[in-house]
């Protein structure tokens, strides 16, 4: 093992860890790191500063009609993120469905519940199918 993909490792440990704990500005920096370290990250990287973005503003600002318009100019750039890989390269990463499903919350966000559905539908929640849980 390389000593950058053991780096890349940690980063990804970190990452998870923020992630769990709803440290979303942690998570950018480190998805913006781990973006510059590996080419072979930029999907991830792209989905988890999408998704930090996202969350981060939630955080402050929760998803009421008195904060639509705010949540319209504030989540622009989650929302340029996220769109970059629900494309062939999310779907090779295994995160499109992800990043469809962060679109919807962040389009129910703004008060644009068409545009929530039209999410659901891109995702292909109606191909999932159900998993048992061992006890």
């Amino acid at each position: 093992m390389t000593s950058r993909s053991r780096g890349s490792g940690k980063i990804e440990m970190a990452i998870e860890n923020c992630r769990s704990e709803g440290k979303w500005k942690k998570v950018i920096e480190l998805a913006e790191e781990l973006k510059l370290g590996s080419p072979h990250y930029e999907s991830l990287s792209n989905f988890l500063i999408g998704e930090g973005k996202l969350e981060s503003f939630l955080d402050e600002n929760p998803p009421i009609e008195a904060n639509y318009a705010k949540a319209k100019t504030g989540l622009s750039e989650a929302k340029n993120f996220l769109q970059m890989v629900t494309g062939e390269d999310g779907q090779r990463a295994g995160i499109a469905l992800d990043a469809h499903l962060l679109l919807a919350k962040l389009a129910y966000a703004c008060g644009q519940y068409n545009e929530v559905l039209e999410h659901f539908v891109k995702a292909e929640l109606n191909s999932l199918s159900e998993k048992e849980l061992t006890p």
